[in-house]
């Protein structure tokens, strides 16, 4: 599916390169706010707050 880009110009090539920049940073952040989705999902099932996820107390009182 890869496209032969010898034929593209160079401002064809920046404008692509441009467009590929922008959807990487969409999937980047995209990926995080899923991830964090699943996060709070499974602390909620857990019977879990953002707190309770986030406290060190917990991994401290572990050792």
């Amino acid at each position: 599916m890869m496209q032969d880009l010898s034929k593209y110009s160079l401002s064809q090539l920046r404008k692509l390169e441009a467009q590929v920049g922008e959807e990487l940073k969409k999937r980047h952040f995209l990926g995080i706010s899923q991830a964090r989705e699943q996060i709070l999902h499974i602390a909620r099932n857990a019977g879990l707050s953002i707190d309770d996820v986030l406290s060190t107390k917990a991994a401290k009182g572990k050792k």
